[in-house]
């Protein structure tokens, strides 16, 4: 699991109390991981950009 927040700190709670990694980047993120799924929990206006993202992401 990935867990990708700009609020490093916060992303490293919720990695803390879940497990996963820890990135501050989703482009980072989606360039090293191999993903089977994406939850997106963004406001409503980035969707968009993180959705195709991860559906490009290789």
């Amino acid at each position: 699991m990935a867990i990708v927040d700009l609020n490093e700190d916060a992303t490293k709670e919720i990695a803390f109390e879940s497990g996963g990694d820890v990135w501050t980047d989703c482009e980072a993120m989606l360039s090293v991981t191999d993903l089977d799924a994406t939850i997106i929990a963004t406001p409503h206006q980035f969707h968009d950009s993180v959705g195709l993202a991860s559906q490009t992401a290789e």
